[in-house]
């Protein structure tokens, strides 16, 4: 997905970024830390007709491959007191509600300890997804 905005406030920490925060706290590092990678591509100036000459940029979010065949997304706790977190037992990412959307989970289902997943202003807010797990509203948590 590539995106003309950083939503890494929505979806939480990218892989290397979990990996890092997660060898800073003594956990191990994981394929499951995180469901996606994020790199920011300069496109240059000039490349749309909106820009007035300046330069553009946009972010490339890659879903990676994790330890569970089935294809979901999963993520990790990095509370060092959680036993999830010690022995890399992942919540999923997504879940679905009892009206057919699907959200995102910003804690861990474990401890209960929330992701960080933050929104421009600041406020956590749930994702809505629709039932191809793709971005929808967003409701205020």
């Amino acid at each position: 997905m590539v995106t003309l905005y950083p939503i890494t406030g929505y979806l939480g920490r990218s892989i290397e970024k979990e990996n890092e925060h997660r060898k800073k706290r003594n956990l191990q590092e994981s394929l499951d830390a995180s469901f996606f990678t994020c790199e920011q591509v300069n496109l240059g100036t000039g490349v749309v007709s909106w820009s007035h000459g300046k330069e553009i940029n946009v972010w490339v979010y890659s879903r990676v491959h994790q330890s569970d065949e089935s294809g979901d997304a999963y993520f990790l706790c990095d509370n060092i007191h959680c036993d999830a977190a010690q022995n890399n037992v992942a919540t999923a990412a997504v879940y679905q509600c009892d009206d057919g959307t699907f959200l995102l989970h910003d804690h861990c289902a474990f401890c209960g300890v929330k992701r960080q997943v933050m929104t421009r202003g600041g406020k956590k807010q749930l994702v809505l997804l629709d039932e191809n797990g793709s971005d929808g509203d967003e409701v205020d948590k």
